[in-house]
């Protein structure tokens, strides 16, 4: 992409660009440079970098929505909030909004965990590690599953605020007025974090939704392949968010995707869980009350879609 854009970028244009990635690449190094000596803290203040608050999310979406919902009461009177985000990442500029700079580097946000990791301190002056903290073995040390929802444990273990600062943080007031009702499903059956259904589940549901003159697409990465009967929906975040405010529903196994819907979107969502323990915890009627509709993965649980398929 850089090497199109420089040679097709216009003659006038290219000073500035060059500048932007001149730019880009020093912030990169001094971090870089800052984490080699071990000093993220006191070595960012000494520079005159008081003003910056860091906040390192080297996971997946669910890490970044949290840190991006937060933003204004984590800021702790900074004049800048940075996320450190995984490259694989950088289609979430949408999702950002104005909540910050952001910087996506694989590596340096890997750099950055393991100093924080090394020296047990997740809170910093102008850093907060945007995950449960961890021991040198990677085993959570605290904050998972203490409290009712996991977003409870983010607030108070992670980025210490108060316990109930995203409940029903999504404004659902338009729900009822941005309801979809043509024909359009889209389906998420990966994930990663959780457990998946066998594809014979997927295809029998695509199956009796295409009976029902239903079009539906599967929600796919490069490497993974659309359910048979459906059309590929390989895009970015903030393109899925738009294809999925344009649908009937969504239904998918529990996973990033979900979280991100749930907070960025008003489409409903049919959220199959392992079980009932994860449904719980993870459960997205937390964050938005209208519009979630939870499942458990049962004998019974293509039927309990269907039924409720009716009723939306």
């Amino acid at each position: 992409m850089i090497r199109f854009l420089k040679k097709h970028l216009p003659v006038k244009f290219k000073r500035s660009f060059y500048l932007f990635l001149l730019r880009i690449k020093i912030k990169i190094f001094y971090i870089r440079a800052v984490i080699k000596n071990g000093k993220l803290e006191n070595e960012l203040l000494k520079k005159g970098k008081g003003n910056e608050l860091y906040i390192v999310c080297p996971y997946g979406i669910g890490d970044i929505l949290v840190g991006v919902l937060l933003a204004d009461k984590i800021n702790k009177n900074k004049n800048k909030l940075i996320f450190l985000f995984r490259d694989n990442y950088s289609s979430v500029n949408k999702i950002l909004e104005n909540s910050g700079e952001f910087i996506f580097d694989s590596k340096l946000s890997k750099e950055v965990e393991h100093d924080i990791i090394l020296k047990q301190k997740f809170h910093g002056k102008n850093y907060i590690y945007g995950h449960f903290p961890k021991r040198e073995d990677g085993s959570i040390l605290f904050g998972l599953n203490v409290n009712e929802y996991v977003w409870q444990d983010y607030c108070v273990y992670v980025y210490g605020v108060k316990k109930d600062s995203l409940f029903h943080i999504v404004d659902t007031s338009e729900f009822e007025k941005n309801l979809i009702k043509n024909q359009k499903i889209i389906i998420c059956p990966y994930a990663y974090s959780t457990g998946t259904l066998p594809l014979e589940f997927w295809e029998k549901l695509t199956m009796i939704l295409m009976e029902k003159n239903y079009v539906i697409y599967t929600n796919v990465s490069q490497t993974e392949k659309e359910v048979v009967g459906t059309k590929r929906l390989e895009c970015s975040l903030s393109e899925v968010i738009d294809e999925a405010n344009e649908s009937k529903l969504v239904i998918a196994m529990r996973s990033g995707i979900c979280d991100l819907l749930a907070i960025k979107s008003l489409v409903p969502l049919f959220v199959i869980n392992e079980n009932e323990g994860l449904a719980k915890y993870w459960n997205l009627e937390y964050l938005r009350d209208k519009g979630i509709f939870n499942f458990i993965v049962a004998e019974n649980l293509l039927d309990n879609i269907l039924s409720k398929l009716e009723e939306v």
